[in-house]
């Protein structure tokens, strides 16, 4: 029913996917919103949004939401936050991890890392 009448060319969903339509300050603005919506006690939303900020700081990238859910599930927090809260990275050690994880996954796949 509420779908487009000439699907988008794939080019644009990938550009979609990495760049948000709305713009990046816009997305981070959502997102505030939809967290100070959240119904429940402030401890409930506060352990959702520690678990899901603990599990952004795993080196297992694509499993941070998949982790935190449940973790918060477990203690008794918010999903939505946990998964609200995997958004939220350290700076000053991410790139340390994407380039560890770049020369583990070159050395797992028996590669050298020149071209």
């Amino acid at each position: 029913m509420f779908q487009r009448r000439e699907k988008l060319p794939f080019s644009t969903k990938l550009h979609r996917y990495v760049w948000p339509h709305m713009g990046w300050e816009r997305t981070a603005r959502y997102y505030w919103y939809r967290l100070h919506r959240i119904r429940g006690t402030s401890s409930f939303v506060a352990t959702g949004l520690a678990c899901g900020v603990g599990s952004a700081m795993m080196p297992f990238y694509g499993l941070h939401i998949i982790t935190a859910m449940p973790v918060a599930w477990i203690l008794g927090g918010s999903a939505l936050a946990a998964a609200i809260g995997t958004f939220i990275a350290n700076p000053w050690t991410a790139p340390a991890l994407w380039i560890a994880d770049y020369y583990a996954g070159m050395w797992v796949l028996g590669r050298g890392t020149e071209g």
